[in-house]
C-alpha cells in the first residue's frame, strides 16, 4: 500500500492518504475548512489552492509559481504540498472568496427591504448559463457558478435555436434557460425570498427567448421574476439589457464599458468573441457595432471534443520539439477542449507543418484513424479531425471579416486603431502570438492587446449595483451605430479570408486590406 503525504501552507499540518482522494477530502482530515459552494460538483470554482510536488530537501513551498486547481476536483496521487489561501484576517478564502464586484459608489437598481438582500446576474450565452449572487447592500459577490447552456438541444448556434422556435414555439427553449438558472442557484441561495431583483445580459435572441420585454432602464420591468419563472421573492423586478440592434446584443456594452470606449479620445477595437463574434470599434463620441456568425466551435460545438471553458477543459495548447503538451482548467484529467485551447492547437499545427493553409493534413501529422475518419491525437483519447480544423476557420474567418467590416465602415486602418480589447467568456486567455498566426487577429504590436474576461456578466453585476454605470449604458446607446456586416463583406470575399496564410500571419490579401 503506497501512502502519499499532504503538507498543508501556511498551517504546516500534515495528514497521510493510503487511497487516492481529492484535496477537499484531505483538508477535512487536517480540519483545515476549505468551503464547497457548489457541493464539491467543481462548478463553481470557489475552492481554488495552490499545488506543488513536495521537494525532496522538505523545504516549504513558494506560492508563486505553485499551480491552482481545484480542491474539490483534485486527486493525490502523489506527495504534495497544498498553499490554502488567508486573507489579512487569517480567514480561508478558498472556498468563499467574497469579493467587491464594483469600486463605485453602491446604488442597487432596486432598494430592498428585510436582512437578506441578494441580487441575481446572469450572462445568458451560447453555450454556457453563467450565474453571480451579489449582497446588496455590501456589493460583494457572495457566490458564482456557471452551466451548460440547455437550450443547445434546438442547436449550437442563435440561427437553429431560431427556427425551432418558429416551428416548436419558444416555450420550451424558455423554460429550458428558466430551469438551469434555478438549478444553479440552488446550491446557494437557501431561500428564494431573499433574491430581490435579477439582471439578465445575453445575445439578442436568447434574450428573445426567456421574455419579449427587454428593457434595462427608462421603460417598463420585463416580468415579476417569480412571475417568469425564476425562484425569487415574488414580483421581484427583472431587468433584461435591451439589444443594440438585432444582431447585436445588448450585452456588448459590458465591454465597451469596460474598456472605456465611452470616454476614449483614441479609438479602440473591441472583439467580443463567441459563436457570434461581437465587435465595437469608436471612440467617445461613436461606436461602430456589428456582429458575425463565427459558428459554436469556440464554445465547444461542433467539434469533436469540443467543450466550454470548465473543470477538465483543455485551454492552452504548445509543441515543444513536436511534441504536444497542455494545461488543463481544475488540473484534472482532461475530457476535452475549449476555445482557447482550439486556437492553440491549429495555430501550432500550422506553424509545425501538420496542417496546411487550407487545414488538411500533411505527411508530416501522424495521423489516426478514429470513428470520425483521420485525426490528429492529443492524448490516448482526444483528438482532432479536419471537419473540426475546419469549424476553428470559420470562426477565424468570421473575426477577421468582422474588423474588415468596421474598418471599412469607419474608413480607416488597422494602424489607426490605439487599443485591441478581447472578451468574452474565454477572451482573457486567448495566446495572442497563436491567433494572430491562425489568421484570427491583427498582427500589430503586442502591447495593443488587452484582455477582459466576461465582460457580459461584469455589466451585469455593475448595472445591479450603479447608477452610474447604467446611466453610462444609456448614454452609450445614443452614440452606438449598427452595421450589416453583409454590407461591409461578401461572400466571395469571406471565403478569401478562410485560408490560413504561409507565413504565420494574415493572409496576403487580407493584410492588403487592413494594414
Amino acid at each position: 500500500m503506497i501512502k502519499r503525504t499532504v503538507r498543508f501552507f501556511p498551517s504546516g499540518k500534515v495528514v497521510e492518504l493510503d487511497t487516492v482522494q481529492k484535496i477537499a477530502y484531505a483538508a477535512k482530515l487536517a480540519d483545515i475548512e476549505i468551503k464547497l459552494p457548489c457541493g464539491g460538483k467543481g462548478r463553481c470554482g470557489r475552492c481554488g489552492v495552490y499545488v506543488s510536488d513536495t521537494p525532496a530537501d522538505g523545504s516549504e513551498p513558494n506560492p508563486i509559481g505553485m499551480e491552482r486547481v481545484l480542491a474539490c476536483m483534485h486527486d493525490i496521487t502523489k506527495d504534495i504540498d497544498v498553499f490554502v489561501p488567508y486573507d489579512e484576517f487569517g480567514r480561508i478564502v478558498a472556498g468563499e472568496d467574497k469579493r467587491r464586484v464594483y469600486d463605485g459608489e453602491i446604488v442597487p437598481i432596486v432598494k430592498a427591504r428585510g436582512k437578506t438582500q441578494l441580487g441575481l446576474a446572469v450572462d445568458l450565452g451560447t453555450a454556457a448559463i453563467a450565474i453571480s449572487i451579489i449582497d446588496l447592500k455590501t456589493g460583494y459577490e457572495l457566490y458564482s457558478t456557471v452551466g451548460d447552456n440547455p437550450q443547445s438541444f434546438a442547436g449550437d448556434d442563435l440561427e437553429s435555436r431560431r427556427a425551432y422556435a418558429d416551428k416548436m414555439g419558444g416555450d420550451v427553449l424558455r423554460k429550458a434557460a428558466i430551469d438551469e438558472i434555478n438549478d444553479l442557484m440552488y446550491t446557494f441561495v437557501r431561500s428564494p425570498d431573499d433574491v430581490k431583483t435579477a439582471v439578465i445580459s445575453g445575445k439578442p435572441y436568447l434574450m428573445e427567448s426567456l421574455t419579449e420585454v427587454c428593457s434595462m432602464t427608462g421603460g417598463p420591468f420585463c416580468l415579476g421574476g417569480s412571475e417568469l419563472g425564476l425562484d425569487m421573492a415574488k414580483d421581484a423586478p427583472t431587468y433584461c439589457v435591451k439589444e443594440l440592434s438585432a444582431d447585436v446584443g445588448g450585452d456588448l456594452i459590458g465591454g465597451i464599458l469596460a474598456c472605456d470606449m465611452d470616454n476614449s479620445d483614441e479609438t479602440i477595437l473591441l472583439i467580443d468573441i463567441g459563436s457570434t463574434v461581437q465587435l465595437a470599434l469608436g471612440d467617445k463620441n461613436s461606436v461602430l457595432v456589428c456582429s458575425s456568425e463565427s459558428g459554436p466551435a469556440l464554445e465547444g460545438g461542433n467539434v469533436t471534443f469540443g467543450m466550454t471553458p470548465s473543470i477538465g477543459a483543455i485551454d492552452s495548447v504548445s509543441f515543444k520539439r513536436k511534441h504536444i503538451s497542455y494545461t488543463v482548467i481544475g488540473g484534472t484529467p482532461p475530457t476535452g477542449i475549449c476555445g482557447s485551447g482550439l486556437i492553440d492547437l491549429v495555430s501550432q499545427m500550422f506553424l509545425n507543418g501538420f496542417i496546411d493553409a487550407k487545414g488538411k493534413f500533411t505527411k508530416k501529422a501522424k495521423t489516426i484513424d478514429s470513428e470520425n475518419g483521420k485525426a490528429y491525437g492529443i492524448t490516448e483519447r482526444i483528438y482532432i479531425t479536419e471537419s473540426d480544423v475546419s469549424e476553428v476557420m470559420k470562426a477565424k474567418s468570421a473575426v477577421c471579416a468582422g474588423i474588415y467590416t468596421l474598418l471599412n465602415e469607419a474608413n480607416i486602418a488597422m494602424d489607426d486603431v490605439s487599443r485591441i480589447v478581447l472578451s468574452g467568456s474565454f477572451g482573457i486567455f486567448i495566446n495572442a502570438d497563436n491567433a494572430i498566426s491562425l489568421g484570427m487577429l491583427p498582427d500589430v504590436d503586442r502591447d495593443k492587446f488587452n484582455y477582459l474576461g466576461n465582460a457580459s456578466m461584469t455589466y451585469a453585476r455593475n448595472a445591479m449595483l450603479s447608477e452610474d454605470i447604467r446611466n453610462r449604458a444609456e448614454a452609450v446607446r445614443k452614440i452606438v451605430k449598427p452595421i450589416n456586416f453583409g454590407n461591409g463583406l461578401h461572400g466571395d470575399e469571406y471565403k478569401s479570408i478562410c485560408p490560413m496564410s504561409e507565413k504565420d500571419t494574415l493572409g496576403s490579401k487580407l493584410k492588403r486590406r487592413l494594414f
